[in-house]
């Protein structure tokens, strides 16, 4: 059995994370609409990010390609949330979230007995980490399995050749 070894730079990343994950939860649970509706976005990603972080820098070799490419992909989704940060010529990030979230939102409202999630600020947390979550964990996903089916082909055993035979 293998132990895990405890470094101080994997305790900084740690540190790192709760203090993000700290003032995601503050914003949360204010009682600014505006705090609560920027924090939305970080508020399952930002474990996740952290998750993979350590994964990429302490993890199997072989799935370091990967988990870069799910941070880097997470959290820059992530970071599009915030509006007026230009994404693609004349359409903003913040016009495609907002779309996005106003279809999620509605589908939610018409859809009979799903009302209870905007009866109580608990279900609304839920309800809006969920619907932020969801594409940045999907584009996360592809961006890893990108990242790890281009990166370099390394042979399944030492001195074991990676050319077809």
């Amino acid at each position: 059995m293998r132990r895990h070894q405890v470094s101080i730079a994997r305790l900084m990343l740690v540190i790192a994370f709760a203090a993000i994950g700290t003032l995601v939860a503050r914003g949360l649970l204010s009682g600014d609409e505006a705090a609560r509706a920027t924090a939305y976005p970080f508020a399952l990603i930002v474990p996740a990010a952290g998750l993979g972080a350590d994964r990429a820098l302490y993890g199997n070799p072989r799935l370091r390609p990967f988990w870069v490419g799910f941070v880097a992909a997470g959290l820059l989704t992530a970071l599009s949330y915030w509006p007026g940060l230009p994404l693609v010529g004349r359409i903003g990030a913040d016009r495609l979230w907002e779309g996005y979230v106003n279809g999620v939102s509605g589908l939610l409202w018409e859809t009979p007995g799903m009302r209870f999630l905007y009866a109580s600020r608990g279900w609304h947390f839920v309800a809006g980490s969920v619907m932020f979550f969801l594409p940045q964990a999907i584009l996360g996903l592809v961006a890893g399995s990108l990242a790890l089916g281009l990166g370099p082909r390394r042979p399944a055993c030492p001195g074991q050749s990676t050319e077809p035979a």
